[in-house]
């Protein structure tokens, strides 16, 4: 339970908050551009730094999405159903089966009928888990920062953000709690198998 509500807070966390951040830092670009210092009034009034300045959040990607799909964007609905579906929402899904089997087996007067709802829940569980794409985004995240760390040198300067680490958390919880239910319906099953045989 303590791991479902920490999951629950850090990926509420991780969909609001930036994941990645953009910016172009001006006073770099000109030293390492000296020719184009000259440009600088131009740059000012278009107000180009402000322009270079974005951080985007799970949720705004979401939103977007959405919005591009509603004008007709076909890739936009490809990519809305991969990221809201796959990376958004299986995961919380698959802990809402891990937290209720898990739950089931905790039940002192368990019937084997629940026992087998509780397998099958946790079978789900571990299908869902090769589906869900949570991790692949967060990592996603990490690797195009560090393969776009060479543009730092140029004033292009793209971080991960705290909305990032707040979905990594999210994910090591979900894992963690999937290890602890898969065992705790190993020791329930098995306590199950010895109260029937002392039975006989």
């Amino acid at each position: 339970v303590a791991l479902s509500l920490a999951f629950v807070f850090a990926f509420a966390v991780g969909l609001v908050r930036p994941s990645m951040s953009l910016h172009m830092d001006m006073a770099l670009l000109y030293e390492v551009r000296p020719d184009l210092k000259a440009m600088a009034p131009v740059f000012e009034s278009v107000h180009l730094g402000d322009l270079l300045h974005k951080t985007v959040s799970v949720w705004e990607c979401v939103a977007s999405l959405a919005g591009w799909v509603v004008d007709g964007e076909v890739n936009a609905f490809i990519a809305l159903v991969l990221y809201a579906g796959f990376a958004v929402l299986l995961p919380v899904v698959d802990m809402a089966l891990i937290l209720a089997a898990t739950l089931a087996d905790l039940r002192p007067d368990a019937a084997p009928a629940t026992e087998r709802w509780s397998a099958k829940a946790l079978a789900l569980s571990r299908k869902l888990r090769k589906l869900s794409m949570l991790d692949v985004s967060v990592m996603g995240s990490f690797v195009v920062v560090v393969s776009l760390a060479s543009m730092r040198e140029k004033g292009v300067i793209v971080d991960v953000r705290s909305g990032a680490l707040a979905l990594l958390v999210a994910e090591a919880c979900r894992y963690a709690a999937s290890g602890i239910a898969q065992r705790a319906h190993a020791c329930h099953s098995e306590a199950a198998e010895r109260s029937d045989e002392a039975v006989v």
